[in-house]
């Protein structure tokens, strides 16, 4: 987590880390890194990936499919760009 949840924090943002489980079958689910909240809502999910391979792909598909919140992806460019690698 370090630097990320040190910069959630510093910006006053409520977070839970891997808070839920989205199972789409017992070998496959999707788990996001930060999930986010306003008013006690769930408003978004931060997916944290410095690389992107194939079944990561797939995990994100699965989840912007069946999840009803918006899915951000901080790759190494926006990790950069908040100042945090």
């Amino acid at each position: 987590m370090g630097a990320k949840s040190c910069y959630l924090d510093d910006n006053n943002i409520v977070w839970k880390y891997e808070y839920m489980n989205v199972v789409q079958d017992k070998n496959n689910h999707y788990r996001g890194d930060f999930f986010i909240f306003e008013n006690n809502l769930l408003t978004k999910i931060i997916e944290v990936k410095g690389y992107m391979d194939e079944k990561s792909k797939n995990k994100l598909i699965f989840a912007k499919n069946n999840i009803d919140v918006p899915i951000e992806i901080w790759d190494n460019s926006k990790m950069k760009e908040l100042n945090l690698i």
